[in-house]
C-alpha cells in the first residue's frame, strides 16, 4: 500500500494527502500527508457512494467522487476493490488519477496477515494438544514398586543423613541380587533410588516383594548395628508414622 502512495505522489505532484481505508472492517490501510479534514467521512461518502451505484446501475464499484471544500481545495473519493481511496489538493486532475489508480495492482497484505494469524492459532492448539496428553497410569505391580521405594529411601534418609549414597548403593544390591530384571527399572541417585517407568518387562508381584524386602533387611541390619535395637524401632515407627503406614 505504502507504493501505491509513492506512484500516485511521483505523478501528481499538487496532492496534499492520500488515505486508503479498507471498507470491510472500516480501518486505515495507509495515509500519507494532510489527511485530517476527511479521515472520518471519506468511508461514509465512499461506501454511501458504493450502494447507490450498485443498487441503480448493477455496478460493482464506484469510478469516483469529487468534493470541494470552502478552502478550494477538492476532495477526490475513488473505490477500488474493497478499498476506498480519497485523495485531498488544491488541483485534483480527477479523470487522470481515477485512470492512473485503474491501472494499479493493489495487494492485499491484510488477508495474508490473517491466514499467518491461523496457522499461528492452529500451531499453538496442537502445542496445547500434546501438553494435555494424559499422564502415564502405572500398573499395579509398578504401584507396588512405587511404595516400596519410597520406603526404602525413608528409611535411608533416617538411618543414614549425609551418607545415602552408601545405604542406597548397599540396598540397589541386595535388590539386584534378587530381582536383576526389577533391578533394570531402578536408577541409584545421589541420595535416593528412583524408580524408571514404565517397566521394561513383566514382573511379578511376588518377584516384586521379595527383591524389597531383601533390600529392607539389610537397611535394618545396618542400623541395629549404627544405633542398637531399641533407638533402631524408634526411628522405623518414625518413617512408618511418616509415610502414613500405621
Amino acid at each position: 500500500m505504502k507504493e501505491i502512495i509513492q506512484k500516485i505522489k511521483e505523478n501528481f505532484q499538487s496532492i496534499k494527502g492520500i488515505l486508503i481505508i479498507d471498507e470491510n472492517s472500516g480501518e486505515i490501510i495507509e495515509k500519507d500527508g494532510d489527511t485530517g479534514l476527511f479521515e472520518e467521512g471519506i468511508l461514509i461518502i465512499g461506501s454511501t457512494s458504493k450502494t447507490a451505484i450498485t443498487k441503480n446501475f448493477e455496478r460493482d464499484n464506484f469510478d469516483f467522487v469529487t468534493l470541494e471544500l470552502k478552502s478550494g481545495e477538492k476532495i477526490l473519493i475513488s473505490g477500488k476493490e474493497n478499498y476506498i481511496i480519497g485523495i485531498i489538493g488544491e488541483e485534483v486532475e480527477e479523470e487522470k488519477i481515477y485512470d492512473f489508480i485503474k491501472e494499479i495492482e493493489i495487494e492485499k497484505p491484510a488477508v495474508v496477515q490473517e491466514e499467518t494469524k491461523e496457522e499461528e492459532v492452529k500451531e499453538e492448539v496442537k502445542e496445547e494438544v500434546k501438553v494435555e496428553e494424559e499422564p502415564y497410569e502405572p500398573s499395579e505391580e509398578e504401584k507396588i514398586a512405587i511404595s516400596k521405594i519410597r520406603q526404602i529411601n525413608e528409611l535411608i534418609k533416617e538411618f543414614a543423613p549425609g551418607d545415602e549414597f552408601r545405604w542406597g548403593k548397599v540396598a540397589f544390591a541386595k535388590i539386584k541380587d534378587s530381582s536383576p530384571e526389577l533391578a533394570k527399572n531402578i536408577e541409584q541417585k545421589e541420595t535416593e533410588l528412583s524408580l524408571k517407568l514404565p517397566f521394561e518387562s513383566e514382573l511379578q508381584e511376588e518377584e516384586i516383594n521379595k527383591a524389597f524386602r531383601t533390600a529392607i533387611d539389610i537397611i535394618w541390619k545396618m542400623a541395629v548395628s549404627k544405633y542398637g535395637v531399641e533407638e533402631a524401632r524408634k526411628r522405623v515407627k518414625k518413617v512408618a508414622e511418616r509415610l502414613k503406614l500405621i
